[in-house]
């Protein structure tokens, strides 16, 4: 491809303030894929769905999980 979209080669200067908000942007963005991909909230907590998926969803355990959702 002409275009490297990766974020390999991603560098920025620390006096460059839009570069750390670009970079924080593009983090964002990733974590929030991964945490949708594996079934967890914006905070990292499994949804309860989840739990059910992976065969932990005792009723102590959601409860636990209910609080953080």
């Amino acid at each position: 491809p002409p275009y490297d979209l990766s974020i390999y080669n991603f560098r920025f200067h620390p006096d460059y303030r839009i570069d750390r908000i670009l970079f924080r942007e593009i983090i964002g963005t990733v974590t929030d894929a991964v945490y949708a991909r594996r079934g967890w909230n914006a905070n990292g907590v499994p949804t309860i769905e989840k739990l059910r998926d992976l065969g932990i969803d005792y009723d102590d355990v959601i409860t636990i999980v209910e609080k953080s959702l």
